[in-house]
Formats: C-alpha cells, structure tokens, sequence
C-alpha cells in the first residue's frame, strides 16, 4: 500500500546517464504495517480473478443477534488497530431498526456506528471502516441515516479482546454480524 511521492535524478553526459542513471525515490505510505489475512480474504466465488495474487482462504463467522442488546467479543492477531468490514445482514422474515454497532472498553463506548433505519429481510448493510464506505444491497447509503462517533469509525486492537456491543429498537429485531478485518503487524 506504498505510492511514489517523488523520483528524483540528475544527467550528466559525463555520467553516461544513457548508461545508468541513480534516482532518489520518495515513497508514501498511509498505512505503515504488515497485513495478514486474518478474516478479510477472498474467497472462492466472490468475484476474485485467479493470478491477481490474491491469498485464498480466510473466513469469518457471523455472529447473530437477537433482540435490544447484544455483546459478543473479537480478539484480532496481530499487534496494531485493523479496520474491519462489518457486514449486518437479515435473515428471511426479519428485520431490525436502528441498529447501533458498539466497541466498549472499561464499560465505556468508545466507538460507535449507527445506521437508523429499518433493514429488512434480505437486506446487507456494508459498513467499510478502512475504506469510510456505507453500502446497502450494493448502493451507496452514506447519508443521514448513518452517523459515526468518531472520524476513524471504528477500531479493533490487533491481540486483545474487544468487546462489541449491538442495539437495535426492538425485542424481535434480527439480524448476522460479521466482521471482516486483516490483521495488521508493525
């Protein structure tokens, strides 16, 4: 995830630059970590390409909730934050209002993300933390119904517990959690 900020150089004919030339290449990179595949990798069937050098395998498991709250814990590998890709997704003959995706620390919410709306059955809400893209069905849905506690979204500390806590408006409200995140080493 590196990209050339700037390559710099100089010729000389008494260099023979026609022969060799020295560059200077300045490179940026956004985010400074070795990534591992941890349950964000492509899978068979979901429109990867063979030869892109892709890392197949990898899985994560849906957690499903049920009713006004829900906690469940995520301990990442890793030793840095990793942005997750939460996908809720609900099941036939469902649905679920203002659903609320927590991650707690010492009892306290640290962040929250919020899509206050009914999803109904079959709907897939895609929230992309690493990405600060909000999709519903396919379609962008970052508008007023999302709203985000902080600018980052949320965060998952690589080798720890995390705590995530799920709210939504009714005791019949359903829905899966799954949480797709690489883990991240620096």
């Amino acid at each position: 995830d590196a990209r050339v900020n700037s390559a710099d150089y100089s010729e000389s004919a008494r260099d023979m630059s026609h022969k060799r030339i020295r560059v200077t290449i300045n490179f940026q990179v956004s985010s400074p970590g070795w990534r591992a595949p941890g349950t964000e990798s492509a899978l068979w069937g979901d429109g990867t390409t063979w030869g892109t050098g892709a890392i197949w395998g990898g899985d994560a498991t849906p957690v499903t909730v049920v009713g006004i709250s829900n906690s469940f814990s995520i301990t990442p590998g890793g030793n840095a934050n990793t942005y997750p890709r939460i996908l809720v997704t609900i099941p036939t003959a469902k649905s679920a209002t203002d659903v609320k995706i927590q991650r707690m620390a010492g009892g306290a919410v640290v962040d929250e993300l919020r899509y206050n709306a009914t999803l109904s059955a079959g709907d897939s809400l895609e929230i992309n933390c690493r990405a600060l893209r909000v999709k519903l069905n396919g379609s962008d849905a970052y508008g007023t119904a999302f709203s985000f506690q902080n600018a980052a979204w949320l965060k998952l500390e690589g080798g720890i517990a995390n705590t995530i806590r799920v709210l939504m408006d009714n005791a019949a409200d359903e829905a899966r959690v799954t949480f797709k995140y690489y883990e991240v080493y620096v």
